[in-house]
């Protein structure tokens, strides 16, 4: 029987034990590896030098059951593909290591026997106990009992078993605690891990289903795993250089009490007497300037990005009040202001080279740059606040 006729993609408890060791494998490879998902076996990894591991994930959420049992068919089945595998020379021996990979405490004799043969001698006392295991064997062991200490394929066992591992792996956490110690990130990004973890486990899954789905072998590079990682961390970091929400933003009363005769205030009043506006602004300011400083501590934003923010809006209000003063000569100063302000208004700068998406940062800005008279509504701004 092929590895290929043998593996179809699980559908039980498994299936979330099974990609998560497939992840772990990605993770911890190396350029031109691959990670193979129900392809020559439940995981198999490909090596860049050739060389092959291929593992058998047996999982169980039953108590004190032994999934490699003696005369259990898991135990016997895998030995039965794996001949199988290589008497059809579909595995070269000499370049694959084999793992039993279960959820519990192994405590069969046969398998542990396995496990620690390291010899020719080891691995032949290790056949002489299996022939004695498979003394009277049920109905639907017997095939594998048989295909596995058939007399043509007693020199591959014994090899066989000489590559056989056994990793036992009884707390569910441990794969997802050495998938986090095996991901080389950033330190930024290291508060963020399990979402990350997350995301590579839904790409990955999503990827073999997709895989699956157009009845293809699901061979993962670890390229591309590495791409992937790079891009959940590029956009951590996008996130992390973005302004937040206003509404998550903190403001101290008594801060925003203390702005109410701030000369960006009254520089509102010169053209319009709304309240509403005045708070608007006062908020917009102080949200700002509290933003600002966490951009430039966490995200990553350089001086010379705030000087480029603050010159596109410099620009923008220069144009919009010539524009507006030539267009509008027959309004009066005041109203001629409030269309200045107006026209700003909505207007969102670029901060390090991406859109910004809270309108608070230009606004905030523009407020500023009024208290500084950098910037006004009324035509005779400077004049006025004298």
């Amino acid at each position: 029987m092929s590895l290929e006729k043998h593996t179809t993609p699980a559908s039980n408890a498994g299936f979330q034990y099974q990609f998560e060791r497939a992840l772990l494998a990605l993770v911890k490879g190396h350029n031109g590896d691959f990670v193979g998902i129900e392809t020559l076996d439940d995981i198999s990894i490909k090596m860049s030098s050739g060389d092959f591991l291929l593992e058998q994930n047996k999982i169980s959420l039953q108590e004190d059951t032994e999934i490699f049992g003696n005369r259990s068919k898991n135990l016997w089945n895998t030995l039965s593909t794996w001949i199988s595998a290589i008497k059809s020379q579909e595995i070269d021996l000499n370049r694959t290591i084999f793992f039993l990979v279960t959820n519990k405490k192994c405590n069969s004799s046969v398998v542990l026997e396995i496990s620690q043969a390291k010899t020719d001698e080891e691995a032949e006392k290790c056949i002489s106990v299996l022939k004695n295991t498979a003394i009277s064997p049920t109905d639907s062991l017997k095939p594998l009992m048989d295909n596995v200490l058939s007399a043509d394929t007693h020199d591959a066992l014994r090899q066989l078993i000489i590559k056989i591992e056994l990793i036992e792996l009884s707390d569910p956490a441990s794969i997802l605690d050495e998938i986090k110690q095996s991901l080389q990130i950033p330190t930024f990004a290291s508060e963020h891990i399990d979402a990350i973890v997350f995301n590579l486990a839904g790409w990955l899954q999503n990827t073999v289903m997709q895989l699956w789905f157009n009845n293809s072998s699901a061979w993962i590079s670890h390229e591309a795993i590495t791409n992937q990682i790079f891009s959940i961390v590029a956009s951590l970091k996008r996130n992390t250089s973005r302004e937040r929400l206003k509404h998550l933003i903190a403001l101290n009363p008594a801060d925003i009490a203390s702005q109410k005769g701030a000369t960006f205030v009254k520089q509102l009043y010169l053209i319009s007497d709304e309240h509403d506006l005045v708070e608007e602004a006062i908020e917009n300011y102080l949200c700002c300037k509290s933003e600002k400083a966490r951009l430039s501590l966490e995200g990553e934003i350089t001086n010379n990005d705030w000087i480029d923010f603050d010159n596109q809006i410099l620009t923008r209000w220069k144009n919009g009040k010539r524009r507006i003063i030539a267009s509008e000569s027959n309004k009066s100063e005041k109203e001629q202001g409030l269309l200045i302000f107006t026209d700003i208004s909505d207007f969102k700068a670029d901060l390090a080279g991406a859109p910004t998406n809270q309108l608070y940062l230009s606004q905030g800005t523009l407020h500023r740059m009024a208290d500084e008279k950098s910037v006004g509504w009324h035509p005779h701004y400077k004049e006025l606040l004298k």
